[in-house]
């Protein structure tokens, strides 16, 4: 297994660093374009126990590689369903409910009205909850190790299962190995992990309020 220390304390540290990232073999990719992802994302899984990212979204890029060392390889699970379309069957829902009362109310409503104004919410809500379903996914999510920060995000069996669980499998499988080659003593393992956080922050890879989250926490258990 290679093994090797990043430092990133200057300007030039990174740019020696992304040079020699940039000229390792690819061992597997994956590629995902989807409404729950940002435009086109590109994940490579390259040699040293790296992920590169590229991302394309309108007129922005993206590429960052992220060292799995600090990847926990136990994804989470995210599930995505509209909330437009839960409020509208949970409403649809209490229109029919709405409806049935008014029609054992003596209320001026002919049987032709109620059938219509029934059928009128019950399709809406039946529109609206099979919209859901087909905007459903499941998002797999790999955390930070001790930053506990989302640093990927991807949709499950996409652009097919067989692809996907390919690539889940070798990521899971890298991030695991990587934590070998990580500093044993535990304040080098979090400053490392620190640093490479606020590398990905300067890279637009994490947002500001994530990176004052992820050092935080890092800072916690120290």
């Amino acid at each position: 297994m290679r093994t090797e220390e990043i430092y990133l304390s200057s300007p030039e540290a990174r740019e020696q660093d992304v040079e020699s990232w940039a000229s390792r073999g690819t061992l597997v990719t994956l590629q995902q374009q989807h409404r729950h992802v940002p435009g086109m994302q590109r994940l490579s899984l390259v040699e040293g126990n790296l992920l590169k990212l590229e991302r394309r979204h309108r007129r922005s890029a993206l590429c960052v590689y992220i060292d799995l060392g600090i990847v926990d390889p136990v994804p989470e699970r995210e599930r995505h369903v509209p909330l437009w379309c839960i409020a509208t069957v949970l409403f649809s829902a209490i229109g029919v409910g709405l409806l049935i009362w008014l029609d054992s109310l003596p209320v001026p409503l002919t049987d032709l009205q109620f059938a219509g104004a029934l059928a009128a919410v019950v399709g809406i809500g039946f529109g609206a909850g099979w919209l859901g379903v087909l905007r459903f996914r499941r998002m797999t999510v790999f955390l930070s190790r001790h930053g506990r920060i989302p640093l990927l995000r991807l949709v499950e069996k996409q652009p097919n299962a067989v692809e996907f669980r390919r690539f889940l499998e070798s990521l899971c499988a890298a991030a695991g190995a990587a934590e070998d080659r990580m500093p044993a003593d535990r304040q080098r393992y979090l400053a490392l992990e620190l640093q490479e956080h606020r590398r990905l922050a300067d890279a637009c890879a994490m947002g500001p309020d994530a990176y004052e989250t992820a050092k935080a926490r890092i800072l916690s258990r120290h």
